[in-house]
């Protein structure tokens, strides 16, 4: 999908190959790809091999990759939003009931002025309607459109979700496009809705409603309230484990060759 990280996965194979250097890949979302040829499949099995292991977030792609690169030290593991824990990116607030929107700029366009019209009726339900910025040089144009639709929303930018804590409510509602918004919110309990309108998305976004998130999905031709169920989601009730899942396999990375911790 992006050619440049095949180059990152052949350089640390590189360095290990001439340094020794142990080298470890975290958190990848790696598909979609195309399947090798089978003159790349021998060449591909030795640079897998190098890696000490290699952690995929999606277990479709794993699966693939396991069968196809046997040398290859694959786990099934975790996205490295899990390196901190739910309550070390989000604070609990019900001052506000708050509904949080995510684009994305390139199927923007696909939205029709009977969605906008129905998203501006249905914001009118809550206290603040958020805008959740994830790239600012991708969303400032998807800002600005939302913004023409719903005067009263408020942008959440990147500096200001990483640097202070995201508020949520448990009278919180999100509409999602970008694959982490939708990951932290429903770690955080939050309901709503997702969308997906590629190969690349179904898969990103497969990988979290496989972790037990409970938002459904959207085509973004009707709005239709999704009514949060009397339980708590299994992701929300699963955090602290998978959160130290994720820390344990880290762990891994800083172990000598003789099994003690550096």
């Amino acid at each position: 999908y992006d050619p440049e990280k095949g180059f990152y996965i052949g350089f640390l194979a590189s360095l290990k190959q001439k340094f020794n250097k142990k080298v470890v890949a975290t958190g990848i979302g790696f598909g979609p790809a195309p399947e090798p040829n089978e003159d790349q499949v021998e060449l591909l099995n030795k640079i897998f091999s190098f890696f000490d292991f290699f952690e995929l977030r999606d277990v479709d792609n794993f699966r693939w990759l396991k069968n196809k690169f046997s040398n290859g030290s694959f786990v099934n593991g975790l996205d490295d939003c899990y390196l901190f824990a739910v309550e070390d990116v989000i604070e609990s607030d019900e001052s506000s009931k708050r509904l949080y929107l995510s684009f994305l700029a390139y199927n923007l366009d696909k939205i029709s002025y009977d969605y906008w019209e129905q998203l501006n009726r249905f914001s009118s339900d809550f206290d603040e309607v958020v805008f959740f910025e994830s790239y600012p040089w991708q969303d400032k144009e998807v800002f600005e459109k939302v913004k023409s639709k719903i005067p009263s929303v408020k942008k959440l930018e990147v500096k200001n979700s990483l640097y202070n804590k995201i508020k949520v409510g448990s009278e919180d509602y999100a509409i999602c496009a970008r694959f982490h918004v939708h990951f932290m919110l429903s770690r955080a309990g939050v309901s709503g809705v997702y969308s997906k309108d590629s190969k690349y998305y179904n898969v990103k976004h497969q990988s979290i409603v496989d972790r037990g998130s409970e938002m459904r999905f959207t085509d973004f031709t009707n709005i239709e309230k999704i009514k949060k169920t009397n339980r708590p989601s299994f992701i929300y009730v699963q955090d602290h484990f998978l959160h130290q899942q994720k820390i344990s396999l880290c762990r891994l990375i800083y172990l000598t060759k003789e099994g003690e911790a550096v």
